[in-house]
């Protein structure tokens, strides 16, 4: 099973329950990348569900031709179980990636029937016959993994259980500060007076350009504020009329690594 195998001895392993995986990488690389803007942590979920379960099989589906390719060296560390589901009908590729996985956890079903509980990483609703074959045919115990913001609802009333990741938005949070950082960069680099950068206009700027969700940049921006790395004074921009706009303190910044000026 690879490198992490040796972490748990043969009397641990027995006391758990014996478990196979299924694991749609194309819904997990793509959606974590898509929502959460971070990669999968497959050595982690490894370790997680290895701390429960006596992990008999892990397999791996998706067209690894793809941008997913890049993490096969991350999934050869746990299994050799890897299905390249590439089809040249561009079409129907992930009904194809789909069809290979039902098919394959089917026929599992009839050569394992040792087999305590199915593990299947998928968010996809067209896993709901099967889970609900697996739970009230085979009783079997149905985990469902799956990115959050990425699940359909029906397959989670119909798993036995369901864990959706990233546990926190740690990932999110950084890109949100990764993006007001440029945004405050392309600000200062506009002539004095042309822009006046206030707390919401940022936050709505942001969210709009980045797709990103308001709450999430609005929740980064005050954490920014609150550390010191913006802060905020009021610019008066006529006669009579003032607004409190904010900027970053570059150095602070710099020192811990959120900024790097460009060199001459």
């Amino acid at each position: 099973m690879g490198i992490f195998s040796s972490l748990f001895s043969k009397d641990e392993k027995n006391k758990k329950p014996k478990a196979i995986a299924f694991v749609d990488f194309e819904h997990w690389y793509i959606s974590i990348k898509n929502k959460h803007f971070i990669r999968p942590n497959i050595g982690e979920w490894y370790l997680e569900i290895s701390e429960k379960y006596n992990m008999e099989e892990i397999a791996f589906f998706g067209d690894f031709t793809t941008n997913i390719g890049q993490e096969l060296h991350e999934i050869r560390n746990i299994t050799n179980i890897v299905i390249d589901t590439q089809n040249p009908d561009d079409r129907y590729k992930k009904d194809y990636t789909d069809f290979l996985m039902l098919d394959y956890i089917y026929r599992k079903s009839i050569s394992a029937p040792n087999i305590d509980t199915y593990i299947i990483f998928t968010g996809d609703g067209h896993f709901s016959s099967v889970v609900n074959f697996l739970k009230n045919y085979c009783k079997k115990t149905v985990v469902i993994y799956a990115v959050k913001e990425a699940m359909s609802n029906q397959l989670k009333k119909t798993a036995s259980e369901y864990v959706e990741l990233p546990k926190s938005n740690k990932g999110l949070q950084d890109y949100c500060i990764k993006c007001i950082v440029e945004n405050m960069a392309y600000v200062s680099a506009q002539p004095t007076g042309k822009i006046y950068p206030t707390f919401l206009a940022t936050v709505d700027i942001i969210s709009r350009n980045k797709n990103l969700p308001p709450e999430e940049v609005k929740i980064a921006l005050q954490k920014m504020i609150n550390s010191g790395y913006i802060e905020k004074k009021t610019e008066k921009i006529d006669f009579n009329s003032e607004v409190k706009i904010i900027y970053p303190n570059w150095d602070l910044l710099t020192k811990d690594g959120l900024w790097q000026p460009q060199k001459l």
